[in-house]
């Protein structure tokens, strides 16, 4: 009944409720300070459940540490993977893994021992966000990609990607002036 957002460069996460336009978000819930163990610095977030199927908040600081947070953002725990990036994050339910990328690169889904799950090439500069969109098999979903751009001025995108064929099926272009 949330909608989280936070602020990167500072260990403040921001908890909306669900009262806006259609359900989406509303009035200003709570803020907490010093989530994520004080660090903050979370790039992007998903909801996804552990092992004993309990739902969390995972995220990454563009770096290879993927976090698994509670619901008022205290840091559960951390799993290093070398190798792995997580700027961007998306849960897999059918993978049972995360998606996870940096600006620049490939998108690989890990789970939460480092193993590779699937792998889908990118060459979409400034990759900042990811979304799971899925039907009943594996091999059946789409990635979603946003990317800011690779300088300012450029476009945002949004890519729609079928991961069975890595095929890029729509990219839609905002054309929004970044600061």
């Amino acid at each position: 009944g949330k909608y989280y957002l936070n602020k990167w460069n500072a260990a403040v996460l921001y908890r909306y409720n669900d009262d806006g336009p259609g359900g989406g978000p509303g009035t200003l819930a709570d803020s907490i300070v010093g989530y994520n163990g004080g660090t903050g610095a979370i790039r992007d977030m998903t909801v996804a459940p552990d092992g004993s199927g309990t739902m969390y908040l995972w995220g990454g600081a563009a770096g290879t540490a993927l976090y698994k947070m509670d619901a008022l953002g205290t840091r559960i725990a951390t799993f290093t993977q070398t190798g792995a990036a997580y700027r961007a994050i998306a849960w897999d339910k059918n993978r049972k893994g995360f998606w996870s990328c940096n600006f620049a690169g490939d998108i690989v889904c890990r789970d939460t021992l480092g193993t590779v799950l699937g792998t889908v090439t990118s060459a979409l500069p400034g990759k900042y966000g990811l979304a799971f969109d899925s039907t009943s098999t594996a091999d059946s979903a789409y990635l979603w990609v946003w990317s800011q751009g690779a300088a300012t001025g450029d476009p945002g995108q949004l890519q729609k990607v079928y991961i069975r064929t890595n095929t890029v099926i729509a990219t839609y272009l905002f054309p929004l002036v970044g600061g």
